[in-house]
């Protein structure tokens, strides 16, 4: 773990306690089973221009059991797919993501995923 991951940890169980901060509750509270969980995912805050103080800020992080964290980011690619469905002007729930890759949604008026990009293959000129 790095020592900023750790400093993290260290600052969040002085500020919340030494426990899993599941909405459904959680009984863990060893100190090697908790992780650091953010709320909106580092690869998101990226994309959203977030720096290193906003995306670890204690707003955006929680501790997690290393079981409902593992759950947690099983959800990480929907709603990156997500945002950036919005930011191409498309009003779309995360709901309906995960109802489309789990094939619930078929083609539906709802959802319809862009073209993929045809890449195109340059000749090189000698």
């Amino acid at each position: 773990m790095s020592r900023e991951r750790h400093d993290i940890k260290d600052d969040l169980i002085k500020l919340r306690g030494q426990r899993c901060e599941h909405p459904q509750g959680c009984e863990v509270t060893s100190y090697k089973e908790l992780t650091v969980d953010h709320f909106t995912p580092k690869c998101i805050a990226k994309e959203l221009g977030w720096n290193f103080k906003q995306t670890n800020s204690p707003e955006n992080t929680q501790l997690l059991c290393k079981e409902h964290h593992r759950e947690k980011d099983e959800s990480t690619p929907d709603r990156v797919q997500m945002l950036r469905e919005q930011r191409r002007g498309r009003n779309i729930t995360l709901q309906t993501i995960i109802e489309f890759n789990q094939g619930i949604i078929y083609k539906s008026e709802k959802f319809t995923p862009p073209p993929k990009k045809r890449r195109r293959h340059h000749r090189r000129r000698h």
